[in-house]
């Protein structure tokens, strides 16, 4: 944590952390903005403006337009995702350009999730709002303030979190199947990129940072000298350390407060060797660093992972499995998993019934055994029914394409650290492949629409 790093403590605020956050979703220019509606009647019985007057049509695809107001929203929309991102906003033509591309991508996509019957209601809208802000703890007046001075509306928001949605419903029917991450493939990352989940060491600390450089007038870096003195002499005299960063940092240049954990290597070398003697609940300073006087109380000291791994929990299911070859045998199959479903309830042996009728190669001679399964390794249907099943029970007869099939939940535990570190790369590896087929999924419904540009917009 040099210098840089230890500026703009003030800047570390709620809001500035959950847009830090935010930059990492799929979506960042909504998930902020998830404690902006905390109810969810609120959609359902909010108007949204409408325009008065008739809207210029920019381009058609498959004969549904694309409007001047769509553009216009997608502008801002894509301008805050830069904004965001700490990137300069593109020109007026390439954020035209851009923005006509994207809702030219979000039209087919949603063209195509109707036609598989896939729509998103204001409910739904409005829940993935309270969820994330459930997840954030969001302030509504910070936020409401940010989205507005950077120019995004209330429709901006509605229209991004329904195209989110839509989305994720697309990615679960079409694209998951596609996918597969490999247990070969998690070796092959871990092995050359292991020392990502390597330990770290990290320190939790307070701090007042106070400007000390050639910049400053005569009288100004005097001042500031008199003030380092005086807090030198406060903190050694016994006085509260937090108390005093509290009371320093209403003076304009000075930057104090709680900065969280921070890694070693992120620490100036002069800092890190005084906190590191220091001990916790300890404290240093003045120490002069890269033109400032920097004061540190030491909260906590930790080493932990360098990447952060979820609890991961682990399944021990059986399955039972009926494939037919066609539509007309589907409802013929439902009817026989019914009646072995039926017949488990009824005391037959789950083992036993998989052996004897169950098409599934891999587990069948093992009485439908799948042994222990990580959550995130399963299909997203499994997952489904899973999350509200007790050990013991049964599933009801699901169905996946041509398959049907029934889960017996046998037991559930905690996923290991190794476990979990396979998890973060199983992750990172499947949403690069879904990204991939996504890109290549939308260039073919793009290359099989009827696309038509208006007055010279587009090519």
């Amino acid at each position: 944590m040099k210098f840089k790093a230890m500026r703009g403590v003030r800047a570390i605020s709620h809001v500035n952390q959950l847009l830090v956050t935010a930059r990492n979703r799929k979506f960042p220019s909504i998930a902020a903005v998830a404690g902006l509606l905390g109810l969810l009647s609120l959609f359902s019985s909010m108007a949204w403006p409408q325009s008065d007057s008739l809207d210029r049509i920019v381009a058609t695809v498959n004969g549904e337009p694309i409007t001047e107001t769509d553009v216009q929203m997608r502008i801002r929309l894509l301008i805050f995702d830069e904004m965001q991102a700490g990137r300069t906003p593109p020109s007026t033509a390439n954020a035209r350009s851009g923005a006509l591309d994207r809702a030219i991508s979000q039209l087919v996509k949603r063209q195509q999730a109707t036609l598989m019957g896939i729509s998103i209601s204001d409910g739904q809208i409005a829940a993935r709002l309270n969820e994330i802000g459930d997840q954030n703890d969001v302030s509504p007046d910070e936020l409401l303030e940010h989205f507005v001075d950077n120019g995004l509306t209330m429709e901006d928001v509605r229209v991004s979190l329904e195209e989110n949605l839509i989305d994720e419903s697309l990615t679960r029917r079409v694209l998951a199947r596609r996918v597969v991450v490999r247990e070969a493939e998690i070796d092959r990352y871990l092995k050359v990129n292991n020392s990502e989940f390597e330990m770290g060491e990290q320190y939790n600390l307070t701090i007042i940072v106070i400007p000390d450089n050639n910049q400053l007038t005569f009288a100004a870096r005097r001042e500031f000298r008199r003030i380092a003195k005086e807090i030198a002499f406060e903190i050694k005299s016994g006085a509260d350390f937090r108390a005093i960063a509290a009371a320093v940092r209403q003076i304009e240049g000075i930057d104090a407060g709680d900065v969280g954990w921070i890694e070693v290597s992120q620490i100036d070398p002069e800092v890190l060797r005084g906190i590191s003697g220091a001990g916790l609940g300890g404290h240093i300073g003045p120490v002069k660093s890269e033109g400032s006087m920097i004061f540190a109380l030491v909260n906590d000291h930790r080493k932990s992972g360098r990447v952060e791994l979820p609890e991961v929990r682990e399944f021990q299911i059986a399955r039972i499995v009926l494939i037919s070859s066609n539509d007309a045998g589907a409802e013929v199959i439902t009817e026989q998993m019914e009646v072995l479903r039926r017949n488990i309830l009824e005391g037959a042996d789950f083992g036993s019934l998989a052996k004897l009728y169950s098409h599934d190669n891999e587990t069948r001679q093992d009485g439908g055994d799948m042994g222990w399964v990580s959550e995130d390794n399963l299909p997203f249907e499994y997952s489904e029914v899973l999350r509200n099943m007790e050990p013991g029970q049964i599933s009801t007869v699901q169905s996946i394409g041509n398959a049907v099939y029934v889960l017996k939940l046998q037991a559930v535990r905690k996923g290991s650290y190794e476990s979990s570190k396979r998890s973060v790369v199983r992750e990172k590896l499947r949403n690069l492949k879904l990204r991939n087929e996504s890109a290549k999924w939308v260039d073919q419904l793009r290359s099989a629409a009827v696309i038509k540009y208006r007055n010279n917009y587009g090519s």
